[in-house]
């Protein structure tokens, strides 16, 4: 079809829209979708352009079902109107945006954040299920949606997010036992083993984990703790004289769980489950950031993985990082693996009776 053919075409179109009554639109509206799906793979820019004149005309009489047939079928066409598509995905009715949400290439960024920002959630959980969602996205609707819509983005292999992202992720798993659940299949997510790097700047990876020595540590860090000792600064102290397992042992202990899940973390590329576990350890961010930073011994860390690392350790309440941190324990499987159920553990299972009372 030419581009003077169709413009003919969408201007007898045009015309017969001025005489004919409301209730003929629906047909109409049919009549032209049928049309531009049996030429969408041929048309160019300016004959799209020309639908979609057609198509927002229509739309306004139309009811809600015509609409919701015209967005199932426009939801996949990676050519369709872009115009159409975008009042169809900012539509009241989630019947009629609903699909173009879940589906359409045509929807930007911008675009799906903007619709984020001001709908509700229905609409929300429309865009969670799409195929590929970047970090920004996944920021807006993590904030404002709701246990659903976190369910549905743990869920999406295709979904992206950033370090502030993985918090409300993380303070939402100790709270919701499906959402943690969900999350023990995320290889991005913290203590998952193959995690990819967030960022692309920053050192690279060094090679293997350097196994550390945990021989003697563990007693000296319980005495430490009984005697009220074991603190910020001392953990501080550990990591800047090179005691790496001497920090570790001390992460553990303050957060009430193993020393093989810190060592876990602390082998994960991604430093947010690190952060968390120091947030548990009532750690500050500088030793927090100087026990980030040593993990450079092992895989590396961006400056922008620590920024926004920083910003869910500043974010994320002392309760939930202590809860959330139990939780991922107890669903490890590595973890679960590794333990012998008939021996019982001194440390640290016994950490908050051994813990000196804080001032």
């Amino acid at each position: 079809m030419s581009l003077e053919s169709t413009a003919s075409l969408i201007g007898e179109i045009e015309r017969a829209m001025e005489h004919c009554p409301s209730t003929h639109r629906v047909g109409m509206l049919r009549q032209v979708t049928d049309l531009f799906l049996s030429a969408a793979g041929r048309l160019n820019a300016e004959q799209v352009g020309l639908f979609d004149d057609v198509f927002v005309r229509l739309m306004e009489r139309a009811d809600t079902k015509a609409l919701a047939q015209l967005s199932t079928t426009l939801g996949g066409i990676a050519s369709a109107p872009r115009e159409t598509v975008h009042h169809l995905a900012c539509h009241d009715d989630i019947a009629v945006a609903g699909p173009v949400l879940e589906k359409s290439p045509r929807l930007s960024d911008d675009d799906l954040i903007a619709i984020a920002s001001t709908r509700g959630p229905a609409h929300l959980l429309a865009i969670s299920r799409r195929a590929a969602l970047d970090r920004k996205v996944t920021d807006i609707l993590l904030s404002r949606g709701d246990r659903d819509v976190s369910l549905a983005l743990a869920g999406n292999a295709g979904a992206r997010f950033s370090e502030a992202g993985h918090g409300a992720l993380v303070a939402g798993a100790a709270r919701h036992a499906p959402l943690a659940e969900a999350l023990k299949s995320r290889v991005d997510f913290p203590g998952r083993a193959g995690a990819p790097a967030a960022g692309a700047a920053g050192p690279a990876p060094t090679g293997s984990p350097k196994k550390l020595d945990f021989t003697g540590v563990e007693e000296e860090i319980l005495a430490l703790n009984r005697s009220g000792k074991l603190t910020d600064h001392t953990v501080k102290r550990f990591t800047l004289d090179g005691h790496l397992a001497k920090a570790i042992a001390s992460i553990a202990m303050l957060s009430s769980v193993s020393t093989d899940a810190i060592v876990q973390l602390l082998h994960n590329p991604m430093p947010r489950g690190l952060a968390v576990a120091c947030r548990a350890a009532r750690l500050s961010w500088p030793a927090t950031s100087m026990i980030l930073r040593s993990r450079q011994l092992f895989t590396g860390i961006a400056n922008e993985d620590l920024r926004e690392a920083q910003k869910m350790f500043e974010m994320l309440p002392l309760s939930v990082a202590q809860s959330a941190l139990v939780v991922w324990e107890a669903q490890s499987p590595a973890l679960r693996a590794a333990s012998d159920p008939t021996q019982e553990r001194s440390f640290p299972t016994n950490a908050v009776a051994a813990r000196a009372p804080t001032a």
